[in-house]
């Protein structure tokens, strides 16, 4: 039997063929207890392994903070202590398992008992003993359960009834418990993996399905998901032709927006890779015809298999992906933020419907090439428009680094008049989104006339910012008034901020006004056209799928269970997946009323955050956040403030 422990604790103990060093001597014959030079002390297993280390001489030491060692001589471990768990081993009572719950059939078990209960007073008309369930004779199936019935007092036992009902299906083999299928569904769509949903059960005592009977019941259930996602997808393209048909406009192209996801960011790999540190991507295209936004194509991109990195650990030479079972969809040596590839993907997608969906605008961020590829893909040119969010943020960050004069900003150092800067950038950035937003509203996105209005609101913002703000924000602008009542009041910068600009600056802070807001910028967001929706399914997706846990092999359908969640409502969602693997919900059981009541709470809290007072309340708290920083003391953090650093050389 090979020693427990590490080798180094094995090297003190005694070994055979050993002669003790007081071998042959007679007893003192002296009662008294034996005086130690240095105190001694003996630990228990754990304490010997969390504190107590090796020396070279082969002795045992405990250092303090300062690595001084400890006068104490510490002797060889004792036993290990008595953990909960093995303390909570020894059983109270001779059948501690009938304390437990069981997730049964409700009618069946009723059922069960009935026929118990009439069996019994018939076989043994004179037996008076109680009825219990026959502990020796269960079988578990998952969560479910074969039981049978017996006496206490006389030799009756009942017939094994199977109280779950079995997933309908043609062929031979055993049946699926629909138990075990409707969990995998509901298991897929949560952040919890196999071993956090048995310990879950096991918290409730509740005794789960081994983890790899619920690892297998989950990739049979995946792969019904993924199908059935891609299916509705099909349908709801289907559907928005079948509108525009009724608006109308056949065969009519449409907008559309698109966004990638990663599991980590793709640039925090120093070190560690020589490429990007994302090992999966996901690639959502949505439509831009009906107000709801659904998704109509994803992309899956997976590095990762472990069954290949197994088989290459024993000396055999397979490739990911190629071989038998492999989870990954994408080679390890593929640059995963390519997003001009994923887009394509999507719209191949598209292109394998009978009547493709044609896109004519793509909306996407600024750091991405999708609509290239997409025009590539779809084989004629797909105008690309930029999200206004991440267009009017690289204004923002374009005017944090702009070489202003150094008086421009008011402050009495460097720092703060940088850090003014900053929040006057961001302030240009609120003011320059609250102009196109009121110009497109007042013209109804009459493009012409918005590049015109736009050319003379410039220089009502330039006059603002001066403390000029007077009659030409009252013709010109769309935000400020002009008016003590009635002005751009900034929730970001003091009240009484002004610049105190040159003409070089002027000229300056105009070509950043016009990154958003001159005449050929104003093409790019000329359809008011953003990628919300996208980055809205992005945060949803962490719901099944967190950056922090990467599931392999239930990656591709964990993101669909989520896109046909958002696609048809969360209740919706349940009941057809539900049905199509093969254990529907009973229809006007108080299960359907939950699902509704959680689909319409859902549906109030999207709404709520559309609304202009929900939107007020951001910009308030905003405002009162920055006020606070303005009141406190300011500090002199900074980072790698205790790093080591070169000297500069004179």
């Amino acid at each position: 039997m090979p020693k427990k422990g590490p080798k180094w604790l094995h090297q003190h103990q005694y070994k055979k063929g050993s002669v003790p060093h007081n071998k042959g001597q007679k007893n003192t014959g002296t009662t008294s207890p034996v005086q130690f030079l240095v105190p001694i002390r003996r630990l228990s297993k754990e304490e010997f392994r969390d504190i107590v280390q090796p020396q070279e001489n082969g002795m045992f030491a405990v250092t303090d903070a300062k690595s001084r060692s400890s006068e104490m001589k510490i002797l060889r471990p004792g036993p290990s202590e008595v953990q909960p768990v093995d303390s909570y081993m020894e059983a109270v009572s001779d059948d501690p398992n009938s304390k437990l719950y069981k997730v049964l059939h409700q009618e069946k078990t009723a059922k069960l008992w009935n026929h118990a209960f009439k069996e019994h007073s018939h076989k043994f008309p004179d037996c008076d003993g109680s009825l219990d369930w026959n502990q020796h004779g269960e079988e578990k199936r998952g969560l479910a359960w074969i039981l049978s019935i017996r006496c206490k007092k006389c030799h009756y036992t009942s017939h094994r009834e199977k109280l779950y009902e079995e997933v309908r299906r043609s062929g031979r083999g055993r049946r699926a418990a629909q138990l075990n299928v409707a969990m995998a569904v509901g298991h897929l769509g949560t952040s919890l993996t196999t071993e956090g949903m048995r310990g879950m059960l096991l918290g409730a005592n509740i005794e789960p399905a081994s983890a790899a009977n619920m690892q297998q019941t989950c990739n049979k259930v995946g792969i019904i998901i993924t199908k059935v996602n891609k299916n509705s997808m099909k349908k709801i393209r289907q559907n928005i032709q079948e509108l525009n048909e009724k608006c109308g406009l056949p065969d009519t192209p449409i907008r559309a927006e698109g966004d990638a996801r990663y599991n980590n960011a793709t640039f925090s790999a120093i070190g560690k890779t020589p490429f990007q540190a994302a090992t999966q991507v996901t690639y959502t295209v949505s439509e831009n015809v009906t107000k709801r936004k659904n998704v109509v194509a994803v992309f899956c991109g997976n590095k990762l298999c472990k069954k290949g990195t197994h088989l290459r650990s024993k000396g055999k030479e397979v490739t990911c992906p190629g071989h038998e079972d492999c989870t990954a969809t994408i080679p390890p040596e593929t640059t995963i933020g390519d997003e001009k590839r994923w887009a394509a993907n999507c719209i191949g997608e598209l292109q394998s419907d009978d009547r493709p969906l044609v896109i004519s605008h793509f909306t996407s961020d600024g750091d991405s090439a999708a609509a290239s590829g997409a025009s590539v893909k779809q084989g004629h040119v797909i105008e690309n428009l930029k999200d206004l969010r991440h267009f009017f943020d690289s204004q923002r960050k374009q005017t944090a680094k702009a070489p202003f004069s150094s008086h421009m900003f008011p402050g009495r150092t460097k720092a703060i008049r940088e850090s003014m800067q900053r929040r006057f950038a961001l302030d240009l950035k609120l003011r320059c989104r609250t102009e196109y937003e009121n110009c497109y509203k007042h013209y109804s996105g009459d493009l012409p006339l918005m590049k015109r209005a736009m050319s003379t609101a410039v220089g009502s913002i330039i006059s603002c910012y001066q403390g000029q703000c007077g009659k030409s924000c009252q013709l010109h602008s769309f935000s400020c008034r002009g008016l003590k009542s009635n002005k751009w009041k900034s929730s970001v910068l003091p009240s009484d901020f002004e610049l105190n600009m040159t003409e070089d600056d002027k000229c300056l802070l105009k070509d950043c006004i016009n990154l958003t807001l001159g005449p050929s910028n104003l093409d790019r967001i000329k359809f008011h056209t953003c990628t919300q929706k996208s980055e809205s399914v992005n945060r949803a997706y962490l719901k099944s799928n967190p950056k922090c846990i990467t599931s392999s092999r239930n990656f591709e359908s964990r993101i669909h269970k989520v896109v046909h969640s958002l696609n048809r409502g969360h209740g919706n969602s349940t009941l057809e997946l539900c049905e199509s693997v093969g254990a529907p919900v009973v229809k006007g059981s108080r299960v359907v009323h939950h699902l509704k009541q959680q689909q319409n709470r859902q549906n109030y809290f999207k709404m709520k955050q559309k609304l202009l007072k929900y939107k007020s309340q951001r910009k308030c708290y905003r405002s009162k956040r920055y006020q606070l920083y303005d009141k406190k003391s300011k500090d002199t953090y900074c980072k790698s403030l205790t790093d080591p650093k070169l000297k500069r050389r004179l």
